[in-house]
């Protein structure tokens, strides 16, 4: 099965994977969508790069030289899924993460209701 899955991501691209009911956009953020996550007084440094491709914004080369709010764009960009950084930016990036809305997340709640459920299970001396 796996040689199968091999060959049809060398043949047909990467094979990608959803989670349920979600739905891959692979655009650039609306100001109205900018707005929800940042001030909207910044909305103007973001709109030069809105012309240019995501697959150019995460390149090193032209990550690295972008001025810090249009950086900040890119990796809310990241954030929201609609890119995939490289790990040449991710890991020399240093990141506030108070800027980014993490209690939105559905996967915090789903882990907390797995450790809810299953904590007393696992660990039946330490839930009492």
């Amino acid at each position: 099965m796996s040689q199968i899955l091999a060959w049809q991501s060398l043949r047909f691209g990467p094979i990608t994977v959803r989670r349920k009911g979600q739905f891959e956009s692979r655009e650039h953020l609306t100001r109205s969508e900018y707005e929800q996550y940042r001030s909207a007084e910044t909305w103007g440094r973001v709109e030069p790069i809105l012309s240019s491709s995501l697959t150019d914004l995460v390149q090193p080369t032209i990550f690295f030289k972008l001025p810090g709010t249009q950086r900040d764009y890119v990796l809310l960009l990241a954030f929201l899924q609609r890119i995939s950084l490289p790990l040449e930016i991710v890991f020399p990036t240093k990141t506030e993460f108070n800027k980014f809305p993490f209690p939105e997340l559905p996967n915090f709640e789903y882990f907390d209701a797995l450790y809810d459920k299953y904590y007393p299970v696992l660990y039946p001396m330490d839930s009492e």
